[in-house]
């Protein structure tokens, strides 16, 4: 039987007003050899009415889920039932350029790249053409070994002119590469795809980036970013430990030690900056920030954090008022 070029994974919960144009864009791709896998997480709405719309000359799986596993448990049922040579994974409410495959896979046929990553664009409710956002932008290929890929994601090489995101979603795996290195989403957290990109960067021999072709991320409210509750903090501290046990699992953790830091301190300051946009008691702002500070000190420890800190960073911490430390 002849396998799809490449299977694209979608796990969807409640988004249907933004799934159209998800769709738009992955139904009239220029590859015409391709299997798109959509699970429901138990939607409150039936959206398979709505594939009815499609032409569906690419292969289209539709799995419904009856109890929300979370986004990490689909992407896995994905995985299990996919048939693809190569893999990708695309949000509902999110879009690709139109030749997106077609580029990617090309460009994957001609190399021994174990996965390929392409520019990715944040999108606005509102279009400002004057304010664009790259998360990540390649106007040329870069051939990556894992360390420098690590390094990049976890912004430790910010100053070399290249950044990796976090997101699986700007990525495309060889089917084989997961297979060999059973490759699985964590389930029933928050930041899984942050934890399976740096599973599998350890284990890849190189990585691509690609020029010329764009991943569009929307930044919706109310997504898992754009809000807040309490399972961010627990699952701040549970992706901490996690990737902790990646590295030493693979003998690594010296050697990724401060992206390692780096990495905690961004989920830190991510998960503080929902607690101030989204939680309007000062009780509670405190009482979250206590427990952040709680999961943080059982992911790294304080004589950890600082060794890994320079002086003015916790000073700064401390006196944030001061700007001039001059004394007179």
């Amino acid at each position: 039987m002849k396998h799809p070029r490449v299977s694209v994974i979608i796990p969807l919960k409640d988004t249907l007003p933004y799934f159209k144009k998800c769709c738009d864009s992955l139904f009239v791709q220029t590859c015409s050899d391709m299997e798109i896998i959509i699970v429901d997480d138990a939607s409150s709405q039936d959206i398979s009415g709505f594939l009815d719309r499609y032409d569906h000359t690419q292969k289209l799986v539709y799995l419904r889920n009856e109890v929300s596993l979370g986004p990490g448990a689909c992407r896995n049922q994905g995985l299990d039932i996919a048939q693809g040579q190569y893999i990708s994974f695309c949000d509902s409410d999110d879009w690709v350029d139109l030749n997106f495959y077609e580029h990617v896979c090309n460009h994957l046929d001609k190399t021994t790249a174990d996965l390929a990553m392409v520019s990715m664009k944040r999108e606005f409710p509102f279009r400002n053409k004057d304010n664009e956002t790259y998360m990540c932008h390649y106007s040329q290929h870069y051939t990556l070994n894992p360390e420098i890929a690590i390094h990049a994601m976890c912004g430790d090489y910010d100053n070399i002119g290249i950044k990796v995101a976090s997101a699986c979603m700007n990525k495309i795996y060889r089917h084989d590469f997961l297979q060999r290195i059973n490759a699985r989403f964590e389930e029933g957290v928050y930041y899984q795809g942050t934890m399976f990109s740096i599973f599998t960067f350890l284990r890849a021999a190189k990585i691509n980036c690609i020029p010329n072709v764009t991943y569009h991320h929307f930044r919706r409210k109310g997504s898992i970013i754009q809000s807040f509750d309490v399972k961010h903090i627990k699952d701040f501290g549970s992706c901490c430990q996690t990737l902790r046990k990646y590295f030493v699992d693979m003998d690594q953790f010296e050697t990724y030690k401060d992206s390692f830091y780096r990495k905690c301190i961004f989920l830190f300051d991510l998960v503080i900056q929902e607690i101030f946009e989204y939680v309007p008691s000062e009780d509670l702002k405190k009482k979250y920030i206590q427990q952040m500070l709680e999961q943080c000190l059982n992911a790294v420890s304080a004589e950890e954090w600082l060794t890994f800190l320079d002086a003015e960073t916790i000073r700064r911490h401390l006196q944030p008022d001061i700007h001039d430390t001059t004394l007179y």
